[in-house]
């Protein structure tokens, strides 16, 4: 699998702010609100993702999420480990994840190395077709400032139901690794 990370903090780059307009609190209830988000809704694999990040035994919560359909031009078949064949369709979404912990939060230098970490073991994984993108963004949470994790992920293939295939493989790797990796990553310097 691809799989890069980067930092993107400043006063021109966004940032992840809760709560928003619109935001919906998805560790309270996730299961019955995640149907009132219209992404989630009619895109299986990302309401069971935003489901998981924001489970009791996850140590993340979510802002936003989106997908989108990718066309052939703007995929890359290098990038996703593929030939220009498989690059014919693709599919791919954003989730800004954001850890529950205060002292996690609000290190920057925890961020930095929990994404080193997951792109790391996601590059190992051997999927084709596929790429996840880790940012670190700074973040503010009712009003308390810290830092996020925007979560990229993308597919493609030969035909939609392919690159969405794809994508959804990413996609529960990704998330699986962050659930996974969160509390074993170490807060100190």
């Amino acid at each position: 699998m691809e799989a890069d990370w980067d930092v993107e903090i400043g006063p021109d780059a966004a940032a992840i702010v809760v709560p928003w307009d619109g935001f919906i609190d998805l560790r309270s209830d996730s299961c019955s609100a995640v149907e009132t988000i219209a992404e989630a809704s009619s895109v299986v694999p990302l309401r069971d993702a935003l489901i998981r990040l924001n489970s009791r035994e996850s140590r993340t919560f979510t802002s936003k999420c989106d997908v989108w359909w990718l066309t052939s031009e703007a995929i890359d078949h290098d990038e996703f480990g593929t030939d220009s064949e498989s690059a014919a369709f693709g599919f791919a979404s954003y989730i800004d994840v954001l850890l529950l912990e205060a002292n996690q939060f609000a290190s920057f230098r925890f961020h930095e190395r929990l994404v080193k970490q997951l792109a790391g073991k996601l590059r190992t994984v051997d999927l084709a077709n596929c790429r996840v993108d880790l940012v670190v963004r700074a973040s503010t949470v009712d009003s308390c400032s810290g830092y996020g994790i925007t979560v990229y992920t993308a597919g493609c293939g030969q035909s939609p139901g392919e690159a969405q295939t794809s994508w959804q493989e990413v996609l529960q790797r990704a998330v699986n690794a962050t659930i996974e990796n969160v509390p074993l990553c170490a807060l100190g310097e």
